[in-house]
């Protein structure tokens, strides 16, 4: 399994010594892009490390270090790209803590 580090620019010194196959650097208040682009370019990210990975575990493992939006972006792009592309994206950041989900979202996770 690939993974992928989404951080805010300020917060990176708290993730110095761990290691990811990929990091993107995002824009804490969300002033550069609209939140359409930034998962744009998350999804890019997610996309390009699952075809760089050979692995018999294959899959991209998100940990997010930012703001709010970036959760949904990713809890999104979780669902999306499992049912579009066949991309399994886990985010083990999130376990451990309620997500509010709808049922639609449940089914298309397969809970």
């Amino acid at each position: 399994m690939k993974t992928l580090l989404v951080c805010a620019e300020d917060l990176l010194p708290e993730h110095v010594g761990e290691s990811y196959d990929d990091v993107l650097v995002v824009d804490e208040l969300l002033t550069t892009l609209t939140i359409q682009e930034w998962a744009l370019r998350v999804k890019d990210h997610i996309r390009k490390l699952w075809h760089e990975d050979e692995g018999d575990d294959k899959g991209v493992g998100v940990w997010m270090h930012g703001a709010a939006p970036f959760d949904a972006i990713l809890i999104n792009l979780q669902i999306l790209m499992r049912e579009e592309e066949g991309i399994r994206v886990e985010l083990p950041y999130l376990e451990g803590r309620e997500v509010p989900l709808t049922d639609e979202m449940k089914k298309a996770l397969g809970e």
